[in-house]
């Protein structure tokens, strides 16, 4: 926001005379705006410093300060000339003046500082890409190996073609960068054992969230795409299940808060946990961005709500996509 000293100035921009401080509006508005965009998307980031969705968001919002912030600098910079002649003519204070350099000089550490910053992001943004492509190239490489010793080697009681299908299922599930195999003695045995407990953690948490193995695989997968976890949507789901046990026909408050995403009772009365998270989901998916429906999340789906919103972001179909493509 300019300082208040340089109220009173009037200089002439692009051929037009008009109050500095009137010129400065427009963008002084939306810079600010961006700036509570930011705090918000770097709150999400102390969370979560490797949301490569929520960086993403904080680069877009990052460009559009700089373009912000360097029209605001342009202005200033045109005004200056005009400033400086009505100070030394005596039409402005030396206080107006003063407040016009200071108000110059904080415009450019400003362009300077976001500057740097999108630089820093765009930096964490590679290192992630970087990270990414090496585990896929592991699991690629690990794949390879699988299929070489499928094709060669003869185990009793097919447990060889047991690990490679659990470990191909959970694989895609948990993220799992895995040393490739290079045979299939003691060490494969070791590797299938532990595939066979991480599908057994599966359907334990699954059960306790109220969904079903392929559900809790599909929403494992999509929330991780998403930017998030099922962690927070464990937390999440408990709130909800707990808001499904309110419901009536008479009006309440759980009824309310379906009803405030656009769910009427008869769509969600009686459905299961995974149901009612679907739904959930897609109704949220479909309300515009912003106060109300981080409200109505909360309301739902308690603190886990805020922590859920790049899942939010995403259209109802860009959920599906993710569904299908696990």
């Amino acid at each position: 926001m300019p300082n208040k000293g340089i109220k009173g100035i009037t200089v002439e921009i692009a051929g037009d005379t008009t109050n500095l401080q009137k010129a400065l509006q427009d963008v002084n508005t939306a810079s600010r705006n961006l700036t509570a965009e930011l705090k918000d998307v770097d709150r999400l980031l102390k969370l979560d410093p490797s949301n490569v969705t929520l960086l993403k968001q904080k680069q877009d919002l990052l460009t559009e300060s700089i373009s912000k912030t360097r029209e605001k600098l342009e202005r200033l910079q045109a005004a200056e000339a005009d400033v400086q002649r009505q100070f030394k003519e005596g039409k402005i204070s030396e206080e107006q003046y003063r407040a016009f350099q200071r108000e110059l000089e904080k415009t450019r550490g400003e362009l300077n500082s976001l500057e740097k910053s999108a630089e820093s992001n765009v930096n964490a943004l590679e290192d992630l890409g970087n990270e990414e492509e090496s585990a896929a190239k592991s699991s690629a490489d690990l794949s390879k190996e699988l299929d070489k010793s499928g094709d060669s080697a003869e185990v009793s009681g097919g447990k060889f073609k047991t690990f490679v299908g659990v470990l191909k299922g959970i694989g895609a599930v948990m993220g799992a960068t895995v040393t490739a195999a290079a045979g299939v003695g003691v060490g494969l045995f070791k590797m299938a054992e532990g595939a066979a407990n991480s599908a057994k953690e599966i359907s334990n948490t699954s059960q306790k969230l109220g969904l079903s193995k392929q559900g809790f695989q599909e929403w494992d997968y999509i929330l991780r795409k998403s930017g998030t976890s099922i962690d927070v949507m464990g937390a999440g789901m408990k709130t909800l299940q707990k808001t499904m046990g309110g419901l009536t026909e008479d009006g309440d408050s759980a009824s309310k808060a379906f009803k405030a995403v656009g769910i009427e009772f008869d769509e969600i009365k009686g459905k299961s946990p995974e149901e009612a998270l679907n739904i959930t989901i897609k109704a949220l998916q479909n309300m515009p961005a912003g106060a109300d429906r981080s409200a109505a999340a909360m309301k739902l789906f308690g603190k886990a709500g805020m922590e859920l919103q790049p899942l939010l972001n995403k259209t109802s179909e860009e959920t599906e996509e993710l569904r299908c493509l696990w």
